[in-house]
């Protein structure tokens, strides 16, 4: 038992990343666009903000974003995975230290404020300075703008990486310490 070890994985797996890659050909089932994105945060969508997606959410959401022919009950889980997919590029950015712990001053932007959105826009642009700003909100993959968006963020000093799944590693040392206390009371 002594030579065992845990094996921390990662949090994002092989299909997740294949899913991310497909939606940046364009190969998913539904088109995603920040200016997509954008409809959904000024109605206040439950898609974004979290509750109740009811009837009226849904045909709302079934408006703004290109779904080709799907039915609106398979819209509707497409839709989830797709802002899910989208918004995990954010989870490879490792935290940086406060900056006001520092005693510098800080820029006050919320999520989905126009602050917001143009800093993704701008960043999006940076690192691929032939977009357009229609291509930006209405053409391109949302996954593929948050991509950028980060790659411009990696360009100027932040660090990535594929978060780790921690708790399947800590279940896996807590199964160890188990079999290390039943191999002792034997």
């Amino acid at each position: 038992m002594e030579n065992e070890k845990i094996t921390v994985e990662k949090l994002h797996t092989s299909a997740m990343l294949d899913e991310e890659l497909k939606t940046m050909l364009g190969a998913s089932e539904i088109k995603l666009t920040l200016g997509g994105l954008m409809s959904l945060v000024i109605v206040n969508s439950p898609y974004i903000y979290g509750g109740k997606v009811d009837e009226e959410a849904l045909a709302k959401a079934f408006t703004f974003i290109e779904h080709g022919s799907l039915d609106i009950v398979t819209f509707h889980t497409a839709l989830q995975n797709a802002l899910d997919t989208a918004f995990r590029v954010f989870e490879i950015i490792e935290p940086d230290e406060d900056p006001t712990k520092r005693g510098g001053k800080t820029s006050e932007i919320t999520d989905f404020s126009p602050e917001w959105f143009a800093d993704i826009i701008s960043q999006a642009c940076q690192s691929m300075p032939s977009l357009t700003y229609h291509q930006i909100l209405y053409e391109t993959p949302l996954v593929t703008v948050f991509h950028l968006a980060v790659s411009t963020a990696r360009r100027n000093g932040a660090i990535t990486r594929r978060p780790d799944d921690t708790l399947a590693a800590i279940a896996q040392f807590r199964e160890l310490q188990k079999r290390k206390k039943e191999g002792k009371e034997e």
